[in-house]
């Protein structure tokens, strides 16, 4: 299973991305490197029918928020086919360098 590099406060405990100097929680500068799971739910999602030149011949495609279970949320999309909605279960199934994050419906 693919996971997502994070950060956790040393102090409070908070996961969080992308990288920051202090947590978003208790304002602490202590963080750590952490593996967040990837696994969460479609918090928000829209559907891409007429997409930027480099990926047309993809649409549609949907671009989703989701709020992975330890929290943090994250943008991606649902793996080619796909649509959920909002609540709708999903996993990190790769990191594309040129898409970022590809999720499945769980």
């Amino acid at each position: 299973m693919t996971k997502i590099a994070g950060y956790r406060c040393r102090e409070c405990g908070q996961q969080f991305l992308p990288p920051r100097e202090r947590c978003p929680s208790c304002d602490a500068d202590a963080r750590e490197e952490a593996e967040i799971s990837g696994d969460g739910s479609i918090h928000s999602w829209t559907t891409i029918r007429v997409g930027p030149t480099r990926y047309e011949s993809e649409t549609p495609y949907t671009i989703v928020m989701v709020e992975l279970d330890e929290g943090p949320r994250v943008m991606g999309r649902l793996a080619a086919g796909q649509q959920g909605g909002r609540g709708a279960s999903v996993q990190l199934l790769k990191i594309d360098p040129e898409r970022g994050p590809i999720f499945s419906l769980s």
